[in-house]
């Protein structure tokens, strides 16, 4: 699995790209604790930012 996490120009906004399987119970895992940090509504998947732009 591979995992990519960025920020754009506002860093209230982070990125999560998962390579190969989508979604698994690891990347969930590893949204909830960004979701942790940076708080809900801030941490999408890179699927969601390219089909629903914010």
């Amino acid at each position: 699995m591979v995992l990519a996490v960025f920020e754009d120009r506002d860093p209230s906004h982070v990125g999560i790209g998962i390579g190969g399987t989508y979604k698994n119970v690891m990347s969930v895992r590893i949204k909830r604790a960004l979701e942790e940090r940076f708080g809900k509504g801030r941490v999408y998947w890179v699927s969601e930012l390219i089909f629903n732009p914010v």
